[in-house]
Formats: C-alpha cells, sequence, structure tokens
C-alpha cells in the first residue's frame, strides 16, 4: 500500500531576468556577454542534474522528459537512452492513471509525495519507491512542469519488515513462553516482563514496569549476579546464570535460576539486559529433602554398623558377665549366709549389674527399630506416657483415659510407643482453641474382619488392640487431612512445626505391622486411632527380683547348651546345686546327639540363640520335632523379634536375658518345669 499525500503548497520562487530590451540599444557585446553566461548557466544546471547522487527528473506541462539525472536513469533501467523530449508514458508503458492525477497536482502548484509507494517488475516482484514531485517556474513565474525526486528504498523496507517480523516473534515467544522473561534496563528498570514472571513473583506488569528488580530480590541475594554483570558490561561475557532468591507479592520466598544476556546499541553503548526467569523453588525444597534423607541414610548406616559391632561385642561381653555372675552365685552358695566374702561377692554381682545394664542401654541405642520390639502390654506404656505427657502440657488440657481390662499383647517398641502418643498428644494441644480442651485416650481389643481394608489397607483380618487419641480442637478439612502424613506439611505457623510429627507417627506404626485411622471434621476435633496386631501368645515371662530363697529342683535333667564353655560351666554347676541334673554341653551337634541318646530322659532344655552352626532356634525346632511338649528356654543377649517370635511359639517355653543370675535362671526353670509334665512320668 502506497503512503502518498499532497504537501503543502508553497509560493514559488521566482526567477526574473532582465528582459533584452532593457539591454542598451546596440550594445551587442553586452548582450553576447549575457547570452554566454545563459548558456554556461544552462550548461552547469544540466550538469548538476545529471551527476547528481539523487534520482532526479525534469518534466514539461506535457509530461515530456526535459532532463533526468544519471542515478535516475540507471534506477529505472534507462541508461544510455536519450530520453529529452519522450513522454512518461513513452518511458513506461505501464505507469498506472493515478500519475495523471499527481501531474495534474502538481501542475497546478501542488507538492505531491510518497513514503513508500510499491512499483510490481515484470518478473512479479516489487520495488518500493519513495518520491515527491514538486513544480518548476519559468522565469515569468509560470509552472513550467515538475521536478520528480524518487529513491528506491526496498533493502530498507525488507530489513523493516524483518525487525518488524523479529519483533513479533521475540513479543509472541515472550508472552506465550512458560518460562518467566524480562528486559530489563542498564539502570535495573524493567522495561517488559511477560505473564510467566508475573505468575512466578504475584505482581501484575504495572506493578514491575514501575520498579527495578532489586525491589523483589531477597535482601540476601541483592549482590548475587552482580559481579557477573559488571563483566557483562567490561564485555568480559556474553552471559551468566545465577540462582537467587525472589520475594513473591504474598510474603513467602521463591527461588529461581537466572540466565542473562546483555543487547548493545550500534554505538556499542549497553541497550538492555535480557533475562529468562525459572521457578525452581520446588526443586530446591527437593534438594533440600535429599540432602536430609541423604544425611539420615548416613546416620542409619552408621548406626547399623554400630549396632552390628556393639553386638558381636555385647554378646561376648555378656557371656564375660555371665561367668562372673554364675561363679560369684557359686561362691556365694559355697561361703554360706552371714559370711564376710558373700558380702564382697554380692558387691561384685551388683557392680556386674550395672554392667549388665550398660550393656543393654548400647544394644537399645544402636539397634534398628524392628529389633527393638518385644512382646509387651501397651496399657503400661500408655499409663507412663499420660504421665509425661500431663507434666508437658498446661493445666488447662485435661488428659482422660479408658484402657479395658484383659488387653492382649503387642509386638512392639515402648520407646517409640512412647514418641507416638507424645507427638499425637502435643498436636491435639495445639489444635485446641486458646490452648485449652480435652484429650481422651482410650485402648480396646479388636477383632476386624475380612473388610478390614476399607479402614486401611494395611490392616488383615484378626485380633488388634486398637489405641485411640481423641481431642475437641479445631478439626481438619477433607484437603488438611489427605496430607497430614506428608513429610514436611504442617498447617503450623513459621517456626512452629517441622511436619515430620505425623509422618514420625505413620513410619513407626508401619514399622509395628499396623495402621494409623484418622477421623476428623472442621470444627469437631479430631480422632487417631492406632491399630497394633494383637499377639495371643503368652508374653516374655517376667522376671523376679528374687525371694530370700530360691526354689530347687528335684534331681530333673536339664540339657544346658552353651558355646562359651566356661559359662556352661558356671551354669551347671548351678543347676546342681539347686538340685538338678546337668549336663552341658558346647554346640547344637552335641545336644542332638546327647537328646537322641536319651530323648526321654531330658525334662528341660536351656540353649544359648546365638551359636557357630545350628543356632538355638533351628535347635528347639528340631528338639520339638522329636518332642513337641519339651520345655525350652532360649538364653540371649540380644532380644528382639527372633527371642519374641520363639516365645510365642507352640509348647513350654521363655526366654532368658544374658547374663542372669543364678537367682534369676532357678526361677525360670522352677516356672517352666512346673507348667510341663516330666519326661519320665507315664502321662508324658
Amino acid at each position: 500500500m502506497s503512503e502518498c499525500s499532497a504537501a503543502p503548497k508553497e509560493p514559488p520562487r521566482q526567477w526574473r531576468p532582465e528582459p533584452d530590451a532593457a539591454l542598451p540599444a546596440g550594445d551587442t557585446t553586452e548582450l553576447n556577454r549575457t547570452r554566454l553566461a545563459l548558456a554556461a548557466n544552462q550548461t552547469l544546471l544540466h550538469q548538476f542534474v545529471q551527476h547528481t547522487p539523487a534520482a532526479v527528473a525534469m518534466f514539461d506541462t506535457q509530461m515530456r522528459c526535459l532532463q533526468a539525472s544519471d542515478r535516475w536513469l540507471t534506477d529505472y533501467g534507462l541508461a544510455g537512452r536519450n530520453i529529452v523530449g519522450l513522454s512518461c508514458h513513452e518511458m513506461f508503458p505501464g505507469l498506472p492513471d493515478r500519475w495523471k492525477e499527481v501531474y495534474h497536482h502538481v501542475l497546478a502548484g501542488a507538492i505531491e509525495q510518497c513514503e513508500r509507494d510499491p512499483i510490481p517488475r515484470g518478473d512479479g516482484s516489487v520495488e518500493w519507491v519513495q518520491w515527491e514531485a514538486r513544480p518548476w517556474h519559468k522565469p515569468d513565474g509560470g509552472i513550467g512542469g515538475l521536478i520528480l525526486f524518487t529513491q528506491f528504498i526496498t533493502e530498507r523496507i525488507h530489513i523493516e519488515e524483518a525487525l518488524r517480523l523479529s519483533q513479533d516473534k521475540f513479543r509472541s515467544a515472550m508472552q506465550h513462553s512458560p518460562i518467566g522473561m524480562a528486559v530489563v534496563g542498564p539502570d535495573g528498570r524493567w522495561l517488559e516482563v511477560n505473564p510467566a514472571l508475573c505468575k512466578i513473583v504475584g505482581y501484575s506488569r504495572g506493578e514491575l514496569l514501575v520498579t527495578n528488580f532489586q525491589s523483589i530480590t531477597h535482601p540476601d541475594d541483592r549482590e548475587a549476579g552482580l559481579h557477573s554483570v559488571r563483566q557483562m558490561l567490561d564485555r568480559q561475557i556474553e552471559n551468566y546464570q545465577v540462582e537467587k532468591r525472589y520475594l513473591h507479592k504474598a510474603g513467602h520466598v521463591i527461588w529461581v535460576q537466572l540466565n542473562v544476556s546483555l543487547a548493545w546499541n550500534p554505538d556499542g553503548t549497553p541497550r538492555h539486559f535480557v533475562a529468562q526467569i525459572q521457578n525452581i523453588t520446588e526443586r530446591k525444597r527437593a534438594e533440600e529433602q535429599r540432602k536430609k534423607l541423604e544425611e539420615q541414610l548416613r546416620k542409619a548406616q552408621k548406626m547399623e554398623a554400630l549396632g552390628t559391632l556393639a553386638g558381636g561385642t555385647a554378646h561376648e561381653f555378656n557371656n564375660i558377665l555371665g561367668i562372673i555372675m554364675g561363679y560369684s552365685d557359686l561362691a556365694k552358695m559355697e561361703v554360706g549366709e552371714g559370711h564376710r566374702i558373700g558380702r564382697h561377692l554380692e558387691e561384685v554381682l551388683k557392680a556386674s549389674q550395672r554392667a549388665k545394664e550398660i550393656v543393654q542401654q548400647i544394644l537399645t541405642f544402636t539397634r534398628q527399630q524392628k529389633d527393638q520390639r518385644k512382646l509387651m502390654l501397651l496399657h503400661p506404656i500408655v499409663a507412663d506416657a499420660v504421665k509425661l505427657v500431663g507434666a508437658t502440657l498446661p493445666e488447662k488440657v485435661e488428659i482422660v483415659t479408658d484402657i479395658a481390662p484383659g488387653a492382649s499383647s503387642i509386638l512392639g517398641n515402648p520407646t517409640q510407643i512412647h514418641q507416638v502418643l507424645l507427638n499425637l498428644c502435643t498436636n491435639a494441644w495445639h489444635a485446641m482453641k486458646n490452648g485449652a480442651g480435652l484429650i481422651r485416650i482410650t485402648q480396646r481389643t479388636v477383632t476386624l474382619d475380612e473388610t478390614a481394608w476399607a479402614l486401611h489397607p494395611a490392616l488383615h483380618a484378626g485380633p488388634y488392640e486398637r489405641l485411640s487419641i481423641e481431642d475437641n480442637g479445631k478439626g481438619m478439612d477433607a484437603a488438611t487431612l489427605a496430607r497430614i502424613f506428608e513429610p514436611f506439611f504442617t498447617t503450623k505457623g513459621p517456626g512452629k512445626g517441622t511436619g515430620l510429627g505425623l509422618a514420625v507417627v505413620h513410619g513407626i506404626l508401619q514399622a509395628h505391622d499396623g495402621a494409623v485411622v484418622v477421623q476428623s471434621q472442621p470444627g469437631q476435633g479430631t480422632t487417631f486411632h492406632l491399630y497394633f496386631p494383637a499377639e495371643l501368645g503368652a508374653p516374655v515371662i517376667p522376671v523376679r527380683t528374687g525371694p530370700a530363697s530360691m526354689p530347687a529342683g528335684a534331681g530333673q535333667h536339664i540339657l544346658l547348651v552353651d558355646d562359651e564353655a566356661a559359662l556352661a560351666q558356671a551354669a551347671v554347676l548351678s543347676l546342681e546345686r539347686l538340685g538338678y541334673r546337668a549336663t552341658g554341653v558346647h554346640s547344637a551337634a552335641e545336644a542332638l546327639t546327647v537328646f537322641h541318646q536319651q530323648p526321654g530322659g531330658i525334662d528341660l532344655v536351656i540353649t544359648d540363640l546365638t551359636m557357630p552352626g545350628m543356632n538355638g532356634t533351628d535347635l528347639a525346632e528340631a528338639l520339638h520335632q522329636v518332642r513337641p511338649e519339651l520345655p525350652i528356654i532360649m538364653a540371649s543377649g540380644f532380644g528382639g523379634l527372633r527371642t519374641a517370635h520363639f516365645a510365642r511359639g507352640p509348647g513350654r517355653r521363655t526366654v532368658l536375658q544374658k547374663p542372669f543370675t543364678t537367682e534369676v535362671l532357678a526361677c525360670a526353670v522352677h516356672q517352666l518345669l512346673s507348667e510341663a509334665p516330666r519326661a519320665n512320668d507315664p502321662e508324658a
């Protein structure tokens, strides 16, 4: 489309030479001189027009060419032709009719011009021309024709169009980019921002364009990248990348990654910075969580290695303590009551007991979670936890317990269950209005059927101990309820919670092969139901601190198995002192040989758990295949799952924690034998 218009009419500039009549009559010399001067001027004007670098042509009132510059002839393909006297239509047969109107307007005194006028070429291409046509005047002041100035601007038009397309593409890419983009001036002010950046920082485009990038930068990160900016301005680098923090309009911190480059003006001065801003907040959180998990893994591996070392050391140390305690008890029995050597030996036994407790603390500290579980009743742990929680919570919080009688045992970790109760009671307190309210703790034995999975996928049909912690706090909506077990999720304010408490509760119940079922509604409080699988087998026999006199045997035959010879010898001597017949061997293979020689002549077996070759558990299984009713005592310095599973097995069995005193041994043997028939009885 052409962009043509008529320029404002200018008054003609008239040149009025003196007429010949004004010259002195008969003065032919002066007349000739004047004519020569005029001819010279015309020649000079012709050469000026011909050789001017602009495309210029003069036409008369009939549109006939009077003269044209070489540039004009070259631009229009007329170089070498004599075009003087030719009309425009003769030079350009396809000239549009609109040029007649242009001539008419110019011959009427107007100035016509066009900034962009397309000229079709024979090959189908289009040339773009900028032109101006203005009248020229004769000496008498009349219009003698027009002067046409033209300039081909096709290349400039193509450059402008390419620049416009490039700008449109950049603008479109910027507007639709999923990554934040911005143009920033050398002074740091935002010149342009895209919607993605506005979404990242929470500000509108208008709000950002009246500020600079430092206004949303975290105070601690305002120096980040400035060194790289100086390097770019010194042309040492072309771009740089940096991670920093922005402040969202809502007030929270967001992490971004900036990729920044610098555009320059033709004169070498900086024009603007172009920045790509990507929100990496979730990535930074994931990295932080990964670091925490890696640290937890390192700690777990360290604790596992320490536990392995401590376990092996404790086993050996327990054997040594067992020998010390066994022979000390034998010595006490030899010297009798009231002897001063007996009092000395009592101090040895007290020191041995303290050493035993230290070993147990080491094992508890270094043992893995599942290894800490043992058969236990839940309600004593609940009672202890309530005492602890009651002492830490404000007086305005009332704790009520409702424990049903006849509860079953569970396979649990007392320390972890303490932690679960503490976490849940603390959360209940935080959910109470003004920190005042009621926490109700209820324990029931329940039996779930085949629809148990509807409560929780981890639950199965069978007996459970259900521990419920109920509060009358503000409750939770469905959206919050769906996320409460996510690590680091918290509804508490900054600095008031880590978001790990309920995740830990969930993990502990999983480790106990149980589940957590939560019921809550806004304004109606929350109830956490903790399901622990109930263990219907007999719990570990509680050890008495010892009566005044130890129970004695009546000649029953006891087979004792321990790979530590000195410990086995001490136990055998103690049993014989108590009135039993005892046979001591140092391996499971020897024990099986003795047993098979007289399978009906053994009344009770005491075996160590950890031995080379066949261990105590496998030995007990082999013995029970022959005599299922045979009473067996498993002695171990570890405890945990293996001993707990053994205690739940069929037949008369119990577990002795090593090292043990003669008194503890006497009570355990007496209790187990009193519950089982003698091997040589007719009923056996």
